[in-house]
C-alpha cells in the first residue's frame, strides 16, 4: 500500500515509508487518551487567584495560521485562540488579546512585561530565560517546501549553495542553520513571506511547518507547492507566560489537562482538516493523505501529553 501511494525514486519512497511509520506510532499514542472532566481541577489557592485576577493579556501573532492570525475582519482567530477560550471556560480565567504583531515584537513585549502571555510558541532555552511554558497542545513537523516544477528528490543536505527561506526568529531557524550551514539561509518576516518568495522564484525552497503550508497554500491558491521532506524538527507549540506569573502557568496547565478527547477532536477537525481540502494540481513528493495524518495525529498526541504533563519549560516556535 505504501509503495503504491509513494511511487517515485527510492529515496522518496523511503521518506514516505518513514512518514507512515511515524504517523502510525502517533495514532497509537493518541488512542490511549482518556476522557477528562468537564472543568479544570483547580486547588483552593488557584481558584482564589483566578477570582481576583484581571483579564490576562495575551499577544497574538498576525499571520501564523491556522494557529493564530488576523482574519479579513481583523479578528484574531485560530486553533490556539480556541484552545485558550476553552481553558477560560474550564478555569474561569478571562483573556484579552493585545494588538496582533510579528513574533519578534511579541517576545520583546513579554520580556518588558507589556503582556502576560503568548500563544503558539515552541520553548527554547533563550525564551526560557524570561518565559515559562505549559505542555505542548499541538505538535506539527517542519518540512522542506519546494515548487512542483523544480527537480524532485532534493533534501536539505542536497541544497548546498541554494537559497532557502524561513521565518525570522522561529525556533527552527537556529536548528537548520547549525545542521545545514552549506545552505544560503534567508530569514523573512513570516512563513507567508517565505512561501511567497518561493512562488515568485526568489528562493529555491522554504522550511516551514506543514500546517502553515496547507493553510497559506489554500488561502492564496498556491497549488504548485510540494512537501519535499521532513527536516528533523517538530513544532510542539505551547502557551508561554511571564516567569513572574507562575500561578498563571499552573492554571493554564490545569486547563489543558481538562480538555477531553471529544473536545480535542473537535478542535483539530475544525482547524487542521479544512486546510487539507484544497485542490493541488501537482502531486506532492509526500502524498497529501500522509501530510493530513501527520497534522491530525501529531496535534492529537500533543494535547494528550498536555493532559499528562506538568508546567514548565520543555527542552529547546514558532
Amino acid at each position: 500500500m505504501v509503495r503504491s501511494l509513494c511511487r517515485g525514486d527510492r529515496a522518496t519512497s523511503w521518506r514516505g515509508a518513514r512518514l507512515v511509520a511515524h504517523t502510525l506510532a502517533l495514532w497509537l499514542c493518541q488512542a490511549a487518551a482518556l476522557a477528562a472532566p468537564a472543568m479544570a481541577d483547580l486547588s483552593a489557592a488557584q481558584r482564589a487567584w483566578v477570582a481576583r485576577q484581571a483579564p490576562v493579556r495575551y499577544a497574538p501573532e498576525r499571520d501564523y495560521g491556522p494557529f493564530v492570525y488576523l482574519d479579513g475582519d481583523n479578528v484574531v482567530r485560530g486553533l490556539s485562540v480556541d484552545v485558550l477560550a476553552l481553558i477560560g471556560e474550564k478555569t474561569g480565567l478571562r483573556f484579552v488579546a493585545a494588538e496582533a504583531l510579528p513574533l519578534e515584537v511579541n517576545l520583546d513585549k513579554a520580556k518588558r512585561g507589556a503582556v502576560d502571555m503568548l500563544t503558539s510558541l515552541r520553548p527554547t532555552p533563550e525564551r526560557a530565560a524570561f518565559l515559562g511554558f505549559t505542555s505542548a497542545y499541538v505538535a506539527i513537523p517542519a518540512a522542506l517546501i519546494r515548487r512542483g516544477d523544480q527537480p524532485a528528490g532534493l533534501a536539505l543536505r542536497d541544497m548546498q549553495g541554494r537559497r532557502v527561506a524561513l521565518g525570522k526568529g522561529y525556533a527552527v531557524e537556529h536548528f537548520v542553520r547549525a545542521r545545514y550551514p552549506q545552505v544560503q539561509w534567508l530569514a523573512l518576516a513570516s512563513d507567508d513571506a517565505a512561501l511567497a518568495a518561493l512562488v515568485a522564484g526568489q528562493v529555491d525552497g522554504v522550511v516551514a511547518d506543514v500546517a502553515s503550508l496547507q493553510f497559506l497554500a489554500q488561502r492564496r491558491g498556491w497549488s504548485q507547492l510540494v512537501v519535499a521532506g521532513h527536516v528533523g524538527f517538530d513544532y510542539p507549540l505551547s502557551f508561554a507566560y511571564r516567569k513572574d506569573l507562575p500561578m498563571l502557568g499552573e492554571v493554564l496547565q490545569q486547563g489543558l489537562r481538562s480538555i477531553s478527547a471529544a473536545e480535542r477532536r473537535h478542535l483539530l477537525a475544525r482547524w487542521l482538516a479544512p486546510a487539507l481540502r484544497g485542490t493541488w494540481q501537482n502531486r506532492p513528493t509526500w502524498p497529501m493523505w500522509a501530510v493530513a495524518a501527520l497534522l491530525l495525529v501529531g496535534a492529537g498526541l500533543a494535547l494528550w501529553r498536555a493532559r499528562r504533563g506538568g508546567a514548565g519549560a520543555h527542552g529547546a516556535a514558532n
